[in-house]
């Protein structure tokens, strides 16, 4: 949450029109419990989502790499049709299909985290827009850059 990423992006999301519920996973940062290997981490979002569906806003959801994952682990799951725009899930743990619906995945050509070329795959077989950009897996200094490319996939 309190990542530089993550902040420049929320403040790009916000500068755009966007209302932003940004949170740590269970065990991370300040958040009470452990690490939950995804399953824990759904229940977290399972959460937020009933918090912000408390609200008249148009719900979206983003996330940066394995935050990224869970959300799109999360609407597989919940068979959700949110609109998606994520940074660097690895494809790893991805789920094998998606409900319909907008979704985005911005990744950095020189990521050394995530295998650029899996999720490239993962995101052809899915109908995912895939935006590869110049940077790696933390987007050092193009935080505003990114939030752009995520608030576009969201609008």
């Amino acid at each position: 949450m309190m990542a530089p990423l993550m902040i420049a992006v929320t403040t790009r999301l916000v500068e755009r029109g966007f209302s932003v519920l940004r949170f740590n996973f269970r065990g991370t940062g300040n958040s009470s419990g452990t690490h939950g290997q995804g399953v824990g981490e759904r229940l977290d979002l399972d959460a937020a989502i009933a918090e912000a569906e408390g609200t008249e806003l148009e719900l979206c959801l983003s996330g940066w790499s394995f935050g990224a994952g869970v959300a799109l682990n999360w609407l597989g799951e919940r068979d959700r049709s949110l609109p998606f725009s994520g940074i660097a899930p690895s494809a790893r743990s991805l789920p094998d299909s998606l409900p319909p619906g907008p979704k985005r995945i911005v990744i950095g050509t020189r990521d050394q985290v995530v295998d650029v070329d899996l999720v490239r795959e993962y995101a052809e077989a899915n109908q995912i827009d895939l935006v590869l950009t110049p940077g790696d897996h933390f987007f050092h200094g193009r935080g505003k850059k990114i939030g752009d490319l995520v608030a576009q996939g969201l609008e």
